[in-house]
């Protein structure tokens, strides 16, 4: 494979999938059905599943991503460099974070990442209290333009529990992301009869 298109580079995106099925000895995944669900390692620069763990349907995503993840690494191609992270929130493992972070592998060093978080309480209030000078809007290239998507990232102040009791704790940016509802026109004749929104006109993401 990496005769053919070398690649220095590894993006590495974790996912777990659930695949149904009517086995009489497969357990329930949190979606109420019976199926399993393998963690997979998806290599986006090739497009190929580069490391993959059968696991029975009720074993949640984010279990041992650590162990699964360097597996994977294990698995990498001895010309790549450097190795890239993505993941949901099933990623969002301070075992694993910690081990990108402070670049525990001794082959490729600090691995950076990004991955969703836990939209806790704690985490909502931090968001809340961002200014509305700091969003910045988000782009997507459209026919050679960049254009405006509706959306914004801005980055919050947020340390969580988990890390409160360490000096030596790593410091990690959290982004938060928000979409602009656009306020609409009332119809004709129900000015005084269009209701106010019980909450703020963004939504505010991870």
């Amino acid at each position: 494979m990496n005769s053919v298109n070398p690649q220095k580079i590894a993006t590495l995106y974790t996912d777990a999938t659930l695949v149904e099925t009517n086995k009489k000895n497969a357990l329930y995944c949190y979606k109420g059905f019976k199926s399993y669900q393998p963690l997979n390692i998806w290599w986006y620069e090739h497009g190929v599943i580069l490391h993959t763990e059968f696991r029975d349907g009720n074993v949640p995503a984010g279990f041992e991503q650590l162990r699964v993840f360097k597996k994977a690494l294990d698995c990498l191609p001895e010309d790549v460099e450097k190795v890239r992270l993505t993941s949901d929130t099933a990623g969002y493992q301070h075992d694993l974070l910690k081990y990108c972070e402070k670049g525990e592998n001794e082959r490729f060093g600090r691995i950076e990442f990004a991955i969703g978080c836990n939209v806790t309480q704690a985490f909502k209030i931090a968001v809340a209290q961002i200014k509305d000078s700091e969003w910045h809007p988000i782009y997507k290239e459209t026919n050679g333009k960049q254009m405006k998507t509706g959306s914004e990232w801005a980055e919050a102040c947020f340390v969580p529990n988990a890390l409160c009791h360490s000096k030596d704790a790593p410091e990690y940016r959290y982004l938060a992301k928000r979409q602009i509802f656009e306020e609409q026109p009332s119809l004709p004749g129900m000015e005084k009869a269009q209701p106010s929104l019980p909450f703020p006109n963004t939504a505010n993401g991870r």
